[in-house]
């Protein structure tokens, strides 16, 4: 059996930042949830996928990473890319 987020309800700090279009509002899990809902109820048809995360480590130090699902590097930067174009792109709305 196969786990499904396709009917996972939306939690309020999702909802709140979907409508606001404020990323500060949602938390890291809502926006994993968030993709892997659409993914799963097909609303999603990626074939590749790259996952960034920071977060705090000892003595006040901040770690980054990342986990990738993709054909090669050159798509990997590609959609990083256009992240950050989207990204900048709606910053005023």
């Amino acid at each position: 059996m196969t786990d499904t987020f396709a009917n996972h309800p939306q939690s309020i700090s999702e909802v709140r930042a979907h409508k606001a279009n404020d990323a500060a509002l949602a938390t890291p899990r809502d926006a994993l949830i968030s993709v892997l809902r659409d993914l799963d109820a097909g609303k999603i048809a990626a074939d590749a996928m790259v996952i960034c995360w920071r977060g705090p480590v000892k003595d006040g130090a901040v770690d980054t990473g990342w986990e990738g699902a993709s054909p090669d590097v050159i798509t990997t930067i590609g959609l990083l890319y256009r992240a950050a174009n989207l990204i900048c792109l709606n910053a005023d709305k």
